[in-house]
């Protein structure tokens, strides 16, 4: 909460980017496997990595939403590869390298999901069902947002409640 309320998050570097993840939401994560019953050291590498894959989706759906409050939370790192050189968040969204940014950003969190469900395979799926379900809700996001493409970050994209469902009832059977 901390790295929030000080000062509006613009571009930060991919360390911070990558601390901001961990403190945002591997930290809920790390919490929650205690309530789940999983403790083991592959459960608490799962939470921090599941939390770097559903922070980045989070990310990656909301940057008009968080541009139009003065937010940008990619990393600076990842912008410049791709040619974005502009400082505000609004000027961001309108560099003609933002969807390649996008692009390289989405491969991050295909990565940690790739590897969360390695370590899911090691932990108690009974116990970890929950995180589970998250998982592929927010890996079936990644997937709906890469389908409508990342030069349009304003037009919303959400799972349907019939997904969500679906996604539950396939998903809860251990």
């Amino acid at each position: 909460m901390e790295m929030y309320v000080r000062s509006a998050i613009v571009a930060p570097s991919f360390e911070d980017y990558t601390l901001y993840c961990r403190r945002v939401a591997s930290a809920v994560g790390r919490l929650s496997i205690h309530a789940f019953g999983d403790t083991s050291p592959a459960a608490r590498e799962l939470a921090v990595v599941l939390g770097e894959a559903l922070q980045t989706t989070n990310i990656l759906r909301d940057v008009a939403e968080d541009a139009a409050r003065g937010r940008l939370y990619m990393p600076a790192d990842v912008l410049r590869r791709h040619g974005v050189t502009a400082t505000t968040p609004a000027a961001v969204l309108a560099s003609p390298g933002l969807a390649a940014a996008c692009a390289e950003l989405a491969q991050v969190a295909h990565d940690r999901f790739a590897r969360a469900r390695r370590l899911l395979a090691q932990c108690d799926r009974r116990r970890l069902r929950p995180a589970r379900l998250m998982l592929e809700s927010y890996d079936r996001l990644l997937h709906r947002l890469e389908a409508r493409g990342w030069s349009r970050p304003e037009e919303p994209v959400r799972l349907s409640r019939a997904e969500k469902l679906w996604v539950a009832i396939r998903y809860s059977v251990v």
